[in-house]
């Protein structure tokens, strides 16, 4: 029997605005998964406080994006924005035991693994 538990991701997207025309967007999943959405916010708002103390994007003047970067004469903008998105995941109600693996740690010229350092898992080798 399964179930299915939410997970979160942050969604971050960049867009470059030329004279005031969208010219390029890209869309990006971070690889880091949260439990609760309450982590992935936090998380949200450490990074847009990071790059607002140490990099040259301010708060966006626009409501669809959080974050933007000026060029010098203003007609070509970067903007950031994060989302937090939902992701359903298979919850395994119980786990089989793994079958021990065979680790190969062959010493040099020692194509088959079967040198005096070979050794299944969980064997000590014996």
């Amino acid at each position: 029997m399964s179930s299915q538990i939410t997970r979160f991701r942050i969604k971050l997207t960049v867009a470059v605005y030329k004279d005031k025309k969208l010219v390029y967007r890209n869309d990006m999943l971070v690889p880091t998964v949260y439990q609760r959405r309450s982590e992935s916010r936090a998380h949200i708002k450490k990074e847009i406080k990071e790059r607002l103390r140490s990099s040259n994007f301010f708060i966006s003047p626009r409501v669809d994006f959080d974050l933007v970067r000026y060029t010098q004469e203003a007609s070509c903008n970067t903007y950031l924005r994060y989302r937090i998105v939902e992701e359903e995941a298979a919850r395994v109600a119980s786990v089989p035991a793994a079958a021990p693996m065979r680790v190969s740690t062959a010493s040099p010229g020692d194509s088959q693994g079967t040198g005096p350092h070979s050794e299944v898992a969980g064997t000590g080798g014996e």
